[in-house]
């Protein structure tokens, strides 16, 4: 499969996994500042949302609730993310036996809304809850 060479939006993700098997990999992306790791689907939805509360949007619609002494708190929306690294350089990305970019376009009602493409920036399938996401990758 040929790999895209279109821009990725600051909504979007890469998807590196390094095991099918045991849902393992990497996120990365344009605008986050390092690679998210993580090693089940319970670690991947952890992930996912830090990704996207540190880029800024898409805006959950719920605020989270912490016991913690020190939550972590994010500033809300971001119109125009920082970007750390070109699209070029995450496009060289690949994970050892799966690769595909998530595009996030809503989360609304604690769900997740989105996009799955392959590399070659072709649609995958499109996603209107958590369930759908991690049950069709």
């Amino acid at each position: 499969m040929k790999e895209s060479n279109c821009e990725f939006p600051v909504t979007s993700v890469r998807l590196c996994l390094n095991s099918l098997a045991d849902f393992s990999g990497l996120i990365c992306g344009v605008t986050l500042d390092r690679d998210i790791e993580f090693n089940g689907k319970d670690a991947f939805l952890y992930a996912i949302s830090e990704a996207y509360n540190f880029i800024g949007q898409p805006q959950p619609m719920f605020v989270s609730k912490s016991f913690s002494k020190t939550p972590k708190t994010y500033d809300t929306y971001v119109g125009n993310p920082k970007r750390y690294f070109t699209a070029e350089e995450i496009h060289k990305r690949h994970g050892k036996e799966a690769t595909c970019d998530l595009v996030m376009t809503g989360r609304k009602h604690a769900e997740w809304q989105g996009l799955v493409k392959d590399i070659d920036g072709s649609l995958r399938f499109r996603f209107e809850s958590v369930f759908e996401l991690i049950s069709q990758i």
